[in-house]
């Protein structure tokens, strides 16, 4: 019997102890990634901290609500363009409305 696929069907498991409710596949991504690294360096206490991580980590909230503040920005703008949308189409349907009088009053 091939285990060819032992290490795929392991991660869908890892995966899967990993999930919670409503989170988003960049946090499973996150996660996994961690995950991995910590698998790879045989230890959790032989992780190599570097630099590079460390300012990682000192930067996440700043960069978490630049990316909020994008993501409501993007929001906003797609609401906004919602509403012109409802209120032209309002538009277009009160001018057939008038059209379809006139054409009746003209018959």
């Amino acid at each position: 019997m091939s285990h060819g696929n032992a290490a795929v069907e392991s991660g869908f498991s890892i995966n899967k102890a990993m999930l919670i409710e409503n989170i988003q596949e960049r946090s499973v991504i996150a996660l996994r990634t961690v995950y991995d690294a910590v698998s790879n360096s045989g230890d959790l206490f032989k992780v190599d901290i570097t630099k590079q991580i460390i300012l990682a980590a000192r930067n996440a909230p700043r960069c978490y609500h630049e990316h909020l503040k994008a993501k409501n920005l993007i929001e906003k703008k797609s609401e906004e363009q919602a509403s012109i949308n409802k209120r032209a189409a309002e538009k277009i349907k009160e001018l057939k409305v008038k059209k379809m009088k006139i054409q009746q009053e003209a018959n």
